[in-house]
């Protein structure tokens, strides 16, 4: 891997690193197996819908062109019994304007609440509550999702390669690019079965 003066700058003081000095397009076979170490085991690109193609399995393909929009927060495939550990993002085709991608730390969020948190993507009631409250409180978990001082907001450039924790933060991409071309490959790391508080 081609590197010239890497550097770690935080674009906020409490979530994300921008790495710049890294030339991903020049990597030796070395290089690709100790990053494959380093992120753990890929899983296939979707429970649900297939790969790219057969030689490459675990890429899942978000086309803007056939629906492959997310502008809601939301974590990748936790509604498995091993959610992935993380999760990384390519910038392949982009629009002229627009179609940032933002991410917010969940554990920020959730030390902001009082003592419950839930995911919106996959939270449709809340168990022993009456049905007017398991309506209402998760609105009230879900507005301490994506708050401005816990969040991130990323500009994509052509190349560019973001990875990230999928158990400590949600993310959204922003869907302000009408009807231009967007897509992304993402992948994602398998992760071990949640266990609660003992």
């Amino acid at each position: 891997m081609t590197t010239t003066a890497t550097s770690f700058e935080p674009p906020t003081a409490t979530i994300g690193a921008e790495v710049s000095g890294v030339d991903l397009t020049d990597l030796t076979p070395d290089t690709v197996a100790a990053s494959r170490a380093a992120l753990g085991e890929l899983t296939p690109a979707h429970p649900v819908v297939p790969g790219l193609d057969d030689d490459h399995p675990e890429i899942y393909v978000l086309d803007s062109g056939d629906g492959g929009k997310a502008p809601v927060w939301h974590t990748d495939v936790t509604f498995t019994r091993t959610p992935p550990l993380g999760s990384v993002l390519r910038a392949v085709s982009l629009p002229p304007t627009g179609g940032d991608t933002c991410w917010t730390d969940l554990e920020a969020a959730y030390l902001a609440l009082s003592p419950r948190f839930v995911n919106p993507g996959f939270t449709t009631h809340l168990q022993d509550v009456f049905d007017s409250e398991s309506r209402a409180l998760p609105a009230v978990f879900f507005a301490a999702i994506g708050r401005p001082e816990h969040s991130v907001r990323h500009r994509w450039r052509p190349g560019d390669v973001v990875v990230w924790d999928n158990r400590a933060t949600a993310h959204l991409a922003v869907d302000d690019y009408g009807d231009q071309h967007r897509v992304m490959h993402r992948i994602t790391i398998r992760g071990d079965e949640p266990a609660g508080p003992a």
